[in-house]
């Protein structure tokens, strides 16, 4: 058998934060080295300089995007250029896929393909293949969600529960809350925000490393 080791490198990392809007998650994710910013929708670059990034406006975008980036041709150039792949607003790639599937299926919703027995299974393969093949492709990746109180009142990633969280929350090494502090009252700056790391009976959050650098 290998002998495991933690290495002092963040290649292979996978890093979930999610919160409530405006709490410095974007920011924060674009400091990670040579990043490459995956903007769904409204991109959340605003007012920052100097970030690779690219616009997706479809499922059919992000798979021709996540082909480049993991395939074999120039594999050794992009991981040069890129170090950090960050996805932004999880959510609205998640309805990007559903609508590619209710197109392929020519349904408006999920629920009426298959004779209205639904693509549930189809919807859950076609995200779970394009994110496996993202989690495979050496990087470190950072999926930034927002948040939302689950069914006991505790903050949680926003997002399909039995589809499309569980392949995100569960490779993820690093699942952060980011928590506001507020303002500091003599400056009247913010002040920087908390990454949670451990989860409690108000937020959910875990580390599998006891220890990074």
């Amino acid at each position: 058998p290998q002998v495991s080791k933690v290495v002092k490198s963040t290649d292979n990392l996978v890093i979930t934060t999610y919160g409530y809007g405006v709490l410095g998650k974007t920011p924060v994710a674009c400091q990670m080295e040579k990043p490459c910013y995956l903007a769904f929708g409204k991109s959340g670059l605003d007012g920052l300089n100097n970030v690779p990034f690219f616009s997706i406006k479809s499922w059919a975008d992000f798979k021709s995007i996540n082909k480049i980036l993991c395939g074999k041709k120039d594999a050794e150039a992009i991981h040069d250029m890129y170090k950090t792949i960050i996805l932004d607003e999880m959510e609205i790639l998640y309805k990007y896929c559903n609508e590619y599937v209710c197109q392929v299926n020519g349904v408006t919703k999920i629920k009426e393909a298959n004779s209205g027995y639904g693509a549930w299974g189809d919807l859950k393969s076609e995200w779970e293949t394009e994110i496996l093949r993202l989690l495979g492709s050496g990087f470190c990746i950072m999926f930034i969600l927002h948040s939302a109180p689950d069914d006991n009142g505790r903050e949680f990633p926003v997002g399909d529960i039995k589809r499309m969280l569980p392949i995100i929350l569960n490779h993820s090494a690093i699942i952060g809350c980011v928590k506001g502090n507020g303002v500091n009252q003599e400056s009247g700056k913010p002040i920087h925000s908390s990454l949670m790391l451990a989860g409690t009976d108000e937020y959910f959050a875990r580390t599998r490393n006891e220890y990074f650098d």
